[in-house]
């Protein structure tokens, strides 16, 4: 009797993992662009983004780049790239006022170049007024490591996960995201497995009884939810424990219903 039920919140999990990964990341992207351009009435929103500091790590070449990100005049300011070793050790840094994107790399401009024996003991160094370097990373490499992960899709999210180091609070907290994204839409079918139970058992007593469990499991899964997520990111939680926990543990208790009904 309740395959069709448990059946069609299968199919809605599925479908709004489909929306998530399809319309919601843009969306959003034109939620916050309404919001902040023609609600808050942000002059420096209608010129353009706005420069601000970045971070970016590109873990197959071992090399991170750190500097401000202008998308407005696309360019880079007071920027720095680190290459290292496979030991994390420096090789090499280059520091330059200004950067500009080139068909086949950068253009770094009143610079500096010094080369590290891996140890960070100087053993070259020299200045440069205008070069060229040839670096594979382009400008919407750096743009989107800046952006939010709720504006990502799950294969977005992944790929944006493997630029930062594992070690990093901000790989583990994306990873927390990763695995979220695929969890919530199971709530349906969990609404499913829970909702028939407990309506066959309000059915024989009160509907408002019915109506309250249904009011009171949706707030303990939000409670639950954000305490594991909470955990998860702040690595009390192994990241897919925390994403998946909540889902776990009202599946038990859906299944515990059942078997009650029965």
């Amino acid at each position: 009797l309740m395959i069709p039920y448990l059946a069609f919140g299968l199919f809605l999990s599925f479908f709004v993992l489909a929306v998530n990964e399809t319309l919601v990341p843009r969306c959003m992207q034109r939620v916050a662009k309404i919001e902040t351009v023609y609600m808050k009435k942000k002059d420096d929103a209608k010129m353009g983004p706005a420069a601000r500091v970045f971070a970016f790590y590109n873990l197959r070449e071992d090399r991170s780049w750190v500097g401000v990100l202008d998308p407005g005049k696309k360019r880079l300011q007071r920027l720095e790239i680190r290459e290292f070793d496979k030991q994390d050790r420096v090789l090499k840094k280059i520091s330059a006022e200004f950067g500009y994107p080139t068909g086949d790399g950068w253009q770094l401009e009143n610079g500096k170049i010094n080369e590290y024996g891996g140890n960070l003991g100087e053993e070259k160094a020299r200045t440069f007024t205008i070069e060229t370097f040839i670096l594979p990373e382009t400008m919407k490499d750096l743009l989107d490591s800046q952006k939010d992960p709720a504006y990502m899709s799950l294969r977005e999210l992944k790929t944006h996960i493997k630029i930062h180091p594992k070690t990093s609070r901000v790989f583990h907290e994306e990873k927390v995201e990763y695995y979220h994204k695929m969890a919530y839409p199971l709530l349906n079918f969990l609404v499913m497995l829970m909702g028939v139970p407990i309506g066959m058992r309000s059915g024989k007593g009160s509907f408002i009884l019915g109506v309250g469990t249904s009011v009171g499991l949706f707030i303990a899964y939000y409670v639950v939810n954000l305490v594991s997520l909470t955990l998860g990111k702040s690595e009390v939680l192994p990241a897919m424990l925390g994403a998946w926990l909540p889902n776990i543990l009202f599946g038990v208790f859906g299944l515990v219903l059942l078997r009650r009904t029965r």
